[in-house]
């Protein structure tokens, strides 16, 4: 399985996707990391540009660990779907199924302040400023979750039956050919239920920051 996520940097989308990795034992890929790597090993003449080159080393890595039977998430802004496109070819090719989890921060201010107060865990890596971030260009994305950050519950526990799916309950088949309804509805719901027990900023997420998308 491949959980490609996306997301505006400082949203919450690396701390959830490391949370997650740890809790369902994924091999965890994120093209910061990556693209500092690259950047490290560059002579200074090279500059800080990388180009293409993180997430052409990312869709690699993921195949790769994919061929081993691995379950892998891969963290990136992903802003562009020509990479979305990208990593779901990877997945095919390696006969693996596929999610696509958007992370937002739906909150103006509390996504400013953590772009303002985060601390960087890749060494050498700088963060691009909330002005730069307010600046970045998304396309639309049809994810099949979409994970709101900036929705916390204080409660110590999140509970099945409070989570109501209505009209949007159905995960995208195009993610999971083949399988019947029931078993894509089946597998929304437990893949929703693992997002919401992760404790990405201090909070349990209430079943209100998770959006399962009709595909």
């Amino acid at each position: 399985m491949l959980i490609i996520l996306g997301g505006l940097p400082a949203s919450g989308k690396s701390t959830t996707a490391q949370a997650l990795a740890v809790r369902i034992g994924a091999c965890y890929l994120r093209v910061d990391t990556v693209e500092q790597a690259i950047r490290s090993a560059a002579p200074p003449s090279a500059g800080n540009e990388v180009g293409p080159a993180g997430y052409v080393t990312l869709y690699w890595l993921a195949a790769e660990n994919l061929q081993l039977g691995r379950t892998v998430i891969v963290d990136s802004v992903n802003a562009k779907e020509i990479t979305r496109q990208a990593f779901r070819d990877v997945a095919a090719k390696a006969g693996s199924r596929w999610v696509q989890v958007e992370v937002v921060c739906s909150d103006v201010e509390t996504h400013r302040r953590r772009a303002e107060t985060r601390i960087m865990t890749v060494e050498g890596l700088t963060p691009p400023d909330w002005d730069q971030i307010q600046k970045r260009h998304f396309e639309p994305w049809s994810p099949d979750l979409r994970v709101d950050t900036s929705v916390l519950s204080v409660e110590a526990e999140t509970s099945a039956a409070g989570f109501h799916f209505g009209d949007k309950g159905r995960i995208g088949s195009k993610c999971v050919a083949g399988w019947s309804s029931f078993r894509r509805l089946r597998y929304a719901c437990c893949f929703a239920l693992q997002l919401m027990s992760v404790d990405p900023h201090g909070g349990i997420l209430s079943p209100a920051a998770v959006e399962i998308k009709d595909g």
